[in-house]
């Protein structure tokens, strides 16, 4: 697991898309599906206040690039 110290108060979400580097939406997945811990308090709300100073406890294992996948057309398409 991972540790980071909020250094100023913020959205959980928000503190970790910029921590982490990785778009807000997947970090609100990762939020709601496996949950961080802050101040040993197990978080699954995106919107949660950080207040500086709170320590935040983290594992990401894999985060998908892109959630929408990707579909094979079998299907001509005209382009204009």
């Amino acid at each position: 697991m991972k540790k980071i110290i909020a250094e100023k108060d913020m959205r959980l979400d928000s503190f970790l898309s910029k921590h982490l580097n990785i778009a807000r939406n997947q970090v609100e997945n990762f939020i709601k599906v496996t949950g961080v811990l802050v101040n040993d308090k197990k978080i699954n709300k995106c919107g949660y206040k950080l207040k500086n100073g709170d320590t935040i406890f983290y594992e990401i294992t894999h985060i998908a690039k892109d959630e929408r996948g990707e579909y094979e057309v079998d299907f001509d398409v005209e382009i204009l």
